[in-house]
């Protein structure tokens, strides 16, 4: 997934979120993630610190509010906390995360919650 176009704020710290709602093509098939890059614009590589990609863990005919906001703590908003299992994550100064072949993560099809944060 690129996040497009996401404008990042001078701030000392902020925390930002936008939530994406899988496409038919990812979630009507099981997947097997097993990577996890960091793509950053270069205005950008000197602020964002870390990158974290969250499944949102509610019931598959539950829908999640669109989300584009930021804050100034490090405890998500309430309406988030159903997003709380980590899929792809990516720090500074590290280089892109690959899972082990026998590892990774599982994007299990048709019954698999289709929103990430």
């Amino acid at each position: 997934f690129l996040n497009l176009n996401i404008p990042i704020l001078y701030v000392a710290t902020i925390y930002g979120c936008t939530q994406l709602e899988l496409n038919a093509d990812i979630v009507d098939y099981s997947h097997h993630i097993i990577r996890s890059d960091g793509i950053i614009s270069s205005q950008s590589e000197d602020i964002v610190h870390h990158m974290e990609l969250y499944h949102c863990n509610v019931p598959t005919n539950h829908e999640i509010p669109k989300y584009n906001k930021w804050w100034t703590t490090e405890r998500k908003p309430m309406d988030l906390m159903k997003c709380h299992r980590v899929i792809g994550a990516w720090t500074f100064g590290t280089a892109n995360f690959s899972y082990s072949p026998e590892t990774g993560e599982i994007i299990d099809g048709k019954n698999y919650l289709k929103y990430v944060v």
